[in-house]
């Protein structure tokens, strides 16, 4: 049900809903008034701030433009975060995108719209706003709640073979220059050794 719900949310030719972002339009770009470094309570929040304007989705942006921005969580298992550098897996191909697993099932491909915009924004070399969200993995990751990070561009895109053995589009995208640094979280080490 959690799936098929998922699934017809992102199948929405919207690419956001209005509802939740006021009368801001998606744009290019840092959005006014929101600092790097802050701090929302949910991706809903995140919305209607205008920083990532999909509820549900992991990238937001339009095919013929690129990518506006991306919320880089534990969503996929082959997901690399290095902080100012990192390998970001495309939408897609997961049995349930909200299971504890992660794991993929199915192939990805740049024919899906979100996947096929993040793919243009190597093109473009238009900026794409970073929100992080919890992540276990990740020293970079705040523990609770989504955190702006910045600008980042997308380097390169490409298909490769997963953990799962499944064909995944991966992004590499790095940090624009002369932001505030990223939060190392102090308790990362801890966390990882139990």
């Amino acid at each position: 049900m959690t799936e098929r719900l998922r699934k017809q949310l992102m199948g929405s030719t919207e690419l956001y809903d209005p509802n939740m972002m006021g009368n801001q339009l998606p744009q290019f770009g840092p959005i006014e008034g929101v600092e790097v470094g802050a701090v929302f309570e949910s991706r809903a929040e995140c919305a209607r701030k205008g920083v990532h304007p999909r509820n549900v989705a992991g990238i937001a942006g339009i095919q013929k433009d690129g990518a506006y921005s991306i919320c880089l969580s534990s969503g996929y298992e082959d997901d690399k975060d290095d902080g100012d550098f990192f390998v970001y897996t495309g939408t897609g191909g997961q049995q349930d995108s909200f299971s504890v697993s992660k794991k993929q099932v199915a192939d990805q491909s740049f024919e899906h719209k979100d996947n096929y915009a993040l793919l243009k924004s190597v093109e473009t070399k238009r900026p794409v706003r970073v929100v992080r969200g919890p992540n276990p993995r990740s020293k970079y990751a705040p523990v609770q709640y989504y955190r702006y990070d910045g600008l980042y561009t997308v380097e390169k895109a490409y298909l490769d073979k997963g953990k799962s053995q499944f064909t995944v589009c991966k992004y590499e995208l790095r940090r624009l220059p002369g932001q505030r640094p990223i939060p190392i979280n102090p308790d990362f080490n801890t966390r990882k050794r139990k």
